[in-house]
Formats: C-alpha cells, sequence, structure tokens
C-alpha cells in the first residue's frame, strides 16, 4: 500500500506525491521534451535503447520523478508499486490517449535511468572525425569542431517554446491591445530571478600553493613532485584506500554580483504567474554575473511571445544600460527599485545648477552633501545614547545585547516613521517610505503590528526647467529621485521637493523595425493648476557582452532611464506590482523544497545534473499548473 506524502507548498503546488506524478504524465509537453530528447539522441548517433526498448518518455518521467519523491531511488520505489503503475496506465490510456501496449509493464530500473541522464547530461560536444568520443576526452590529431549544440541549450529551446504555448493558451502573453505601464497588466509581464544552490559537497580541488615553492627544509625536487591540486574539506579522504572523494565542479563566481559569501552554482529562471499557477518559461545558471543569465532569457524568451512580453519584473541586476536594451530592443519595461546612491560623501558632478534657474547658487556636490548630513543625524546614536541614559545602572544591566540593538533599531525607526508622518519637504538624495514588502502593505495580516518605515539616501538627476504658463510666469524646476519626478525649490541651503509627478500615462513608442522606445504623460501638482507635459525615452538597443569595455556599458539617458511610471513614492501602486516579484522568490522556494537535507543541497556533484533537476522542477511546476487549468475548464 502506497501512502500519500501531503507535501505543503508555497504558491502553485498543494497536492499529495501521487497527484503531481498524475500531473507530470498527463502533461503535454513531457511527450514533447522525450521527443526533444530523441532527437538530440539522433544527432549524437546514439539509440535511445536496447532490444526491450524503454520509451523515452518514460526514463524522463521517471528521473523527474525523482524531484516529487524526494530522490531517483524513492521514486523508482514508489512507481515500481503495481497500485502506482496501474494508475499511471489509465492516466497514459484515458487521459492521453495513447495505445496501451506503448505503455510499459513495469517502471525502469535504476540503472537504465542512470544511463539515461549520463547519455544526455555528461557529453557537450561530439566530432564526427573522433566517432562519437567526446573530444575532451582526449587529445587528437585533428582540430574537433563541435557538432551539436550543448543538451542544455537544445532542450532549453523545446521548452520554452512548449512553455510559451502553455502560457498562452492559459489566458497570458498575448500581444495587447492597449498598453499602458502605469497600470501593468501581470497577463503581460515576466517574472525572473536568481538562487544560488548548496553544493552537493564542501570537498573542493584548489591549486597547490606550494606547487615549485622552495621552503628552506625541502629540495628542489621536493617541490618539483609536488601535486598540482590538493583536495580541502572535512570529506577529502574519506575512502579506506585514501583515495579523495569526487569533486564537484566549480560553481558561479559570485563575487560579481556581491555573494562572495556564498558557495554553489546560481540559478536562474523566468515565468508568468497565471490565474492557475505560475509557467515556467525558461531555466539557466550563471557561471559570473547574473545579469548575462538573465539577458540570455529575456533575449530568448521575448521573441517567442511576439509583443506578449512588455513589464519584466527582476531586482537591481537590471540597472543602467540593460533597462535601455529590455526597453530599446524588445518594448519591455523593467520594474524595480531604482539603485541608491552610496551613505558617503560623493566626488562633485561635473554638471552644476544654473544659478539663473534657482535664488542662490549650489553645486550638486553641495547638494549630496546635505543630503549625507541629514542621514547621518538621522542615523545618529544620539538619541538612543540619551535615552539610555535615562535608565537606570539596574535598568542597564538587565538589558542584553540584543536588547540594545533592539532599541537601537526601535529609536531609528521611530526617527523615520516621525519624518513619514510629518510631511515635510525632503531635500534632493533623502527618502522615506512606508515599507512595501508583502508583510507590511494593505491587507497583509496583522498590517498595523508589522509596519515599517524605511530611510533610503539616493540618486537625483537633473531633467530641466518647464514653463507652466505661456508667458513663463510659472515654471518647475524638474528633478528625478530614486526613480520619481518632482518639483524643487531652493531653501537656501537644500533644494526641497515640494511635490511630486503622477505619471498619467506611459505607452510604448515603435521607432523603426525591432526598435522601441516609449512616451510618458505627467501632471505636477501647481496651485495654479496641474503642469502636464510628456517626455519621449529613446534608449540604445544594444547588448553589451561580458568582454565589451566596460566603460562603454552606461545609458544612452541617465535621467530618463532612470524614470519610471511606476515608483516607491506611489507606494501602494508601486508594491502592488512589485511585490509579484515574490512570484519567483516562491518558485525558488518550490525547487529548494525538493532538493535533499533540511538545509537543502544539491542532489548531484555535476553541473549539468543540477541542471537537469531545475529543468525537472519547471516542467513539475508547469505540470501543476496545466492540470489545474484543464480541471477548472474542461473537466
Amino acid at each position: 500500500m502506497v501512502k500519500q506524502i501531503a507535501r505543503v507548498r508555497t504558491g502553485t503546488s498543494k497536492g499529495s506525491e501521487l497527484e503531481e506524478l498524475r500531473a507530470l504524465l498527463a502533461w503535454p509537453g513531457l511527450q514533447q521534451m522525450a521527443d526533444a530528447c530523441d532527437d538530440y539522441f539522433s544527432l549524437l548517433q546514439q539509440r535511445t535503447g536496447g532490444a526491450h526498448r524503454m520509451p523515452t518518455v518514460i526514463l524522463l518521467f521517471t528521473a523527474a520523478s525523482a524531484r516529487i519523491s524526494g530522490s531517483l531511488a524513492s521514486a523508482i520505489s514508489t512507481l515500481s508499486e503495481p497500485a502506482v503503475w496501474e494508475m499511471l496506465r489509465e492516466v497514459w490510456t484515458e487521459e492521453l490517449d495513447l495505445e496501451e501496449h506503448q505503455f510499459p509493464d513495469f517502471c525502469p530500473n535504476r540503472e537504465r535511468v542512470r544511463s539515461f541522464i549520463d547519455r544526455l547530461t555528461r557529453i557537450e560536444t561530439w566530432c564526427v572525425e573522433c566517432s562519437r568520443v567526446d573530444v575532451r576526452a582526449r587529445e587528437t590529431d585533428h582540430d574537433c569542431k563541435p557538432g551539436v549544440p550543448h543538451w542544455h541549450d537544445f532542450l532549453q529551446d523545446r521548452f520554452q517554446d512548449v512553455a510559451m504555448r502553455q502560457a498562452k493558451a492559459q489566458g497570458n502573453l498575448h500581444r495587447p491591445d492597449d498598453l499602458d505601464w502605469a497600470a501593468p497588466d501581470l497577463k503581460n509581464t515576466v517574472i525572473g530571478d536568481g538562487t544560488v544552490v548548496t553544493p552537493y559537497s564542501d570537498v573542493l580541488r584548489v591549486k597547490n600553493a606550494l606547487k615549485n615553492g622552495k621552503n628552506d627544509d625541502d629540495d628542489d625536487e621536493e617541490g618539483d613532485e609536488a601535486p598540482d591540486e590538493v583536495i580541502v574539506g572535512s570529506r577529502a579522504s574519506g575512502a579506506r584506500d585514501g583515495t579523495a572523494r569526487p569533486r564537484q565542479a566549480p560553481g558561479t563566481d559570485l563575487k560579481e554580483d556581491g555573494k562572495a559569501h556564498l558557495a554553489g552554482l546560481n540559478m536562474v529562471s523566468m515565468l508568468t504567474p497565471t490565474a492557475h499557477g505560475w509557467v515556467v518559461l525558461g531555466t539557466g545558471h550563471a557561471s559570473g554575473a547574473e545579469q548575462w543569465a538573465a539577458l540570455d532569457l529575456l533575449n530568448s524568451i521575448a521573441p517567442r511571445a511576439g509583443g506578449g512580453v512588455r513589464t519584466l519584473l527582476w531586482d537591481r541586476v537590471f540597472t543602467g544600460w540593460l533597462l535601455d536594451h529590455a526597453m530599446g530592443a524588445h518594448g519591455i519595461r523593467v520594474f524595480n527599485k531604482s539603485v541608491g546612491a552610496a551613505k558617503k560623501k560623493e566626488k562633485s558632478s561635473k554638471h552644476r545648477l544654473d544659478e539663473d534657474e534657482m535664488t542662490a547658487p549650489a553645486s550638486e556636490k553641495q547638494l549630496h552633501h546635505s543630503a549625507d548630513e541629514l542621514l547621518r543625524r538621522i542615523e545618529s546614536d544620539g538619541r538612543f545614547e540619551i535615552k539610555l541614559a535615562r535608565l537606570s545602572e539596574e535598568e542597564r544591566g538587565r538589558l542584553r545585547s540584543q536588547e540594545l540593538s533592539a532599541l537601537r533599531a526601535y529609536m531609528r525607526e521611530s526617527e523615520a516613521k516621525r519624518l513619514y508622518d510629518s510631511g515635510l519637504a525632503l531635500p534632493l538624495g533623502i527618502c522615506v517610505y512606508r515599507s512595501t514588502s508583502a508583510f507590511t502593505v494593505t491587507g497583509a495580516r496583522n498590517q498595523a503590528n508589522h509596519e515599517k518605515h524605511d530611510v533610503v539616501r539616493t540618486k537625483f538627476r537633473r531633467l530641466g526647467t518647464v514653463a507652466h504658463l505661456e508667458d513663463d510666469a510659472c515654471q518647475h524646476l524638474l528633478y528625478t529621485d530614486d526613480g520619481g519626478l518632482h518639483s524643487v525649490e531652493f531653501d537656501g541651503t537644500h533644494l526641497l521637493k515640494t511635490s511630486t509627478a503622477r505619471c498619467l500615462s506611459s505607452k510604448l513608442r515603435e521607432r523603426g523595425p525591432g526598435l522601441y522606445g516609449s512616451t510618458e504623460t505627467w501632471a505636477v501638482p501647481c496651485e495654479k493648476g496641474d503642469l502636464v507635459f510628456d517626455t519621449h525615452w529613446d534608449p540604445s538597443p544594444v547588448r553589451h557582452k561580458p568582454a565589451s569595455d566596460i566603460r562603454e556599458r552606461k545609458a544612452s539617458d541617465p535621467v530618463l532611464n532612470d524614470l519610471r511610471p511606476i515608483s516607491r513614492h506611489d507606494e501602494q501602486a508601486f508594491a502592488d506590482i512589485a511585490n509579484a516579484r515574490n512570484n519567483a522568490e516562491s518558485f525558488n522556494h518550490f525547487f529548494k523544497s525538493r532538493l535533499p537535507g533540511t538545509k537543502p543541497r544539491a542532489a548531484s556533484l555535476y553541473r549539468d545534473s543540477q541542471l537537469l533537476d531545475f529543468l525537472s522542477v519547471a516542467m513539475i511546476c508547469n505540470a501543476i499548473t496545466w492540470r489545474g487549468w484543464v480541471r477548472t475548464t474542461h473537466w
């Protein structure tokens, strides 16, 4: 008797293990992915079976089931139960309407499934002259020319086609008739994120620093005989004969993303949320900075949608020229938080404010300095020290370090809340927001008990002066600050943000074949009536490469690049769109919850096997979403 194990998931999956197995086998995309595997084997000139050939779709299904049951051994144990296999036979014949004789009489064993996985993932490029020999495995006497693409690229192409058709069938990613980014629609939105998977093992292979080195106690021969590499880690030599355990391939270089404290492979994915769950549109991994893998996914998925993708939610991986490329090449607006300024004194900009437009001269250096001073005053420990001094020695003695930290945080939070509630005009470079996290937005559970406020040191840029009346009697000096548009006035010390513009509409413009821009209509509050005017953003569509000169990687128009139709200044409107990015984070949790261990680790030593696991979870997710949609619309 098979026990059904309830697997409570965040987001899509809330069914049992058996329900997920049914959903995966009944998913139409599984057969198409199996056909892609057969096509790939044909390119490799490999046969897909032996005398008693097992259908590729069953082998792929069993391999992917490991991410449902927890491991391949557990999956095969479950599938080997007669009742389970008969249940799947019914799915095969009734739901898929396939011939019963094509369904095997028994589940494939572990050796056959492992052979299938190895043949699929362990070969990267083949050479015809090498006669099916991996060109990396031995030296050859000729120039090897790769004959086929990497297996993951080959399968990913088919998977993205299948996923896009599913998303469109479920009502998402159709070309919109009336697009307005001032009120974005999730049906035309894709959401991406990356997640670092902890390595299977902590054992590492590193270069031997003593190789060819000379110590006082060593002669040259010993130095020359030193190994090129050494094995480090708690399980480096676990075998009885003293040989090292297997080591995984190198993971992602996380230094470029400021995550050097982590280790592992950075998996990236892109999905679209439907009424019945997520449809994962593509998966991949980053070998270095996440932005390059994100761009690869975007440039592969957006053309497949035929203009159906118009909004992208990603974190601040997308900034600067990447925003230009998304809009200029694909007509896609990216929504995320604007990149803030460093909390320190910044170098003076070449641009200086026009004295004719100000009541007093000031440089941007002075404006940045005044913002830094205000921020230091808000975050000062002075008020904390005064509060602490009022406590008796006995009361101070009872406070632990954690409580002291909590008290300091409370004091800073109360100062931020005071500024927020006061409604005072803040200088450029400082913004105070009520937190827009999903935990604190309107409608969240226990919202009043978790309300928080953020003080943000921001970047600002001068847009220019716009005349309100025809006789120029009313003029507004406009600056962007943290993605918002503000009318500012000089008070003798600061440029104060006296009013914040509203974006009335944000429309797509086609500038030519495969070239896009946007037009935004703004309303700036004024006592003489709202000032309404347009801005026109014509970004560069250039897609830079990792090898390109970093000095060339910059936005063509930094001011309009940073200006957002919905920014954090719009509070609830920003929360409504930005918090949809939690779908991608929930999918990452969905994936990691299917990896072994209470603190999830990769299920394999090898990078390619980890990529197959990630792709398998994407297929499972899409299968669950598809089954939910079919039950609602067809049953």
